[in-house]
């Protein structure tokens, strides 16, 4: 974690969005001699606030995500025969309803995308992930849950491993995540090593 990184999140805790030059100068004082991932670790502890909440996913890995999800216009029924439509939408996700024969624009799809963002995936993020991301980390991690939900990654090697702080191990987990009912497909093993690639981009992995 880069200081201007450290101060960002910072400042999200403040209720102006702001520092005082006292708080500015102290933390400074204790980053000369600490890492700033550490001081945010003791600053969380003591004051419960997450080191995730509050970010979204970069460009980058928003677009990861929409390459491997494809948009589709007009729903269909994916493998699991739930009523899908533009990037990975249902209606298990909120919002609009999907159904046979329905079709939206690209904007609408757009907009869904968004939405299910930030209703089923960045709490989710912040909920199981409990120690710092960088953004690269981040956004794997939000595409890996958009893909298979909150309750088969909750209970993941990798989750226990990333909250161990082992984020090189966590790393290794993507891998073990390319089969569908027990078939493993090109396209899953393409994403897991994209998710796995963008995880590191960011760190010494």
């Amino acid at each position: 974690m880069s200081h201007d990184e450290f101060f960002k999140w910072l400042k999200s805790k403040q209720g102006n969005g702001k520092l005082t030059q006292t708080q500015v100068d102290g933390a400074n004082a204790v980053l000369s001699v600490v890492r700033a991932d550490v001081l945010q670790d003791f600053i969380s502890a003591l004051t419960g606030w997450s080191v995730n909440d509050d970010r979204a996913m970069s460009k980058e890995g928003i677009d990861l995500l929409k390459f491997y999800e494809g948009l589709k216009l007009k729903a269909y029924q994916d493998t699991g025969k739930v009523w899908t439509i533009g990037y990975g939408h249902t209606s298990a996700s909120g919002g609009m309803k999907v159904y046979q024969g329905l079709v939206i624009t690209r904007e609408q799809a757009e907009q869904l995308l968004k939405d299910d963002l930030a209703r089923m995936t960045y709490p989710v993020v912040d909920d199981l992930v409990k120690v710092p991301l960088t953004q690269g980390q981040f956004d794997a991690m939000c595409s890996f849950i958009y893909n298979l939900g909150e309750g088969q990654v909750s209970k993941s090697t990798l989750l226990r491993l990333l909250n161990a702080k082992d984020y090189k191990g966590a790393s290794t987990q993507f891998g073990r995540w390319v089969f569908d009912n027990g078939v493993e497909l090109d396209g899953l093993i393409a994403r897991r090593a994209a998710e796995r690639k963008l995880f590191a981009s960011s760190g010494d992995l």
